[in-house]
């Protein structure tokens, strides 16, 4: 997994919008590093396929010179919990 992070943040350091990389590089931290869901791998499918379509709008917009997407609240309840995982576990 670290080997597959580490080939897109290197492919993001390329894009000049920093703003962009850093919230790509924010879901696919989240996608990667964030553990499967206590009860339910159904729920870990749905949270990494919101985290990654955010991913997805947010390149589009760029491609397209618009405005970041505001963040989906599904996307912002992940971020959330990742950062209390973080916390919790010492983690960066």
């Amino acid at each position: 997994m670290a080997d597959r992070s580490q080939k897109i943040q290197m492919a993001m350091q390329r894009v000049p919008d920093r703003d962009l990389r850093e919230r790509v590089t924010e879901d696919v931290t989240i996608i990667l590093a964030f553990p499967p869901a206590e009860n339910s791998l159904l729920l870990t499918w749905l949270r990494n396929a919101v985290v990654c379509q955010d991913a997805v709008n947010c390149l589009g917009a760029f491609l397209r010179d618009e405005p970041l997407p505001a963040r989906d609240p599904a996307v912002e309840s992940a971020r959330v919990s990742f950062a209390q995982y973080n916390a919790t576990f010492g983690m960066t």
